[in-house]
């Protein structure tokens, strides 16, 4: 196992100090991170914005180990029209890593949110806390604002929105 920080953020660029003093070696980035790292023309898939964020974590004697949060494949989550651009901007952000050394892509395939929990602070047997997510929680919310855009999420009338109050299909029996 390899301890890692994770530097998602413009605000976290401070920590690598902190990072290098505590002897981490291996740093966790994302696409935002990466974004624009050269100008906003420069997509965050192409190889010069990953390289330069490859150059910054090894400057402070960290490796590029990890990437996560890839966001632009929203529309091959979705299957929308452009998908099969997100799926070849998708190929060459993996082939671009791979020339960089990066081994390991964490992505999911939880469209617009990336992960989603509802709660944050889920206490677990022995004292350890955890994420969760409750569909009882989550639904009410989504549905009353998704309801209405069919096939983005799922359509109206879905698995789960005619059960929710204030929802199409709700019945009050």
């Amino acid at each position: 196992m390899n301890i890692a920080y994770s530097f998602f953020f413009p605000q976290h660029d401070d920590l690598k100090h902190y990072a290098r003093q505590l002897g981490i070696r291996h740093a966790v980035t994302n696409t935002e991170a990466i974004a624009g790292g050269l100008n906003p023309y420069t997509p965050e898939w192409s190889y010069a914005p990953l390289f330069q964020r490859k150059q910054d974590v090894n400057s402070f004697g960290m490796e590029f180990s990890v990437l996560e949060g890839v966001r632009f494949i929203d529309s091959a989550k979705l299957g929308l029209p452009d998908r099969d651009e997100a799926i070849a901007r998708f190929c060459k952000l993996l082939e671009n890593l791979s020339a960089l050394g990066v081994q390991t892509v964490c992505y999911n395939w939880m469209p617009i949110w990336e992960w989603f929990r509802t709660r944050h602070n889920v206490q677990l047997p022995g004292g350890a806390t955890a994420t969760g997510f409750s569909c009882h929680r989550f639904w009410p919310v989504v549905c009353r604002r998704i309801v209405e855009q069919p096939g983005i999420l799922f359509e109206k009338g879905g698995p789960c929105c005619g059960k929710v109050p204030g929802t199409a299909g709700h019945s009050s029996r």
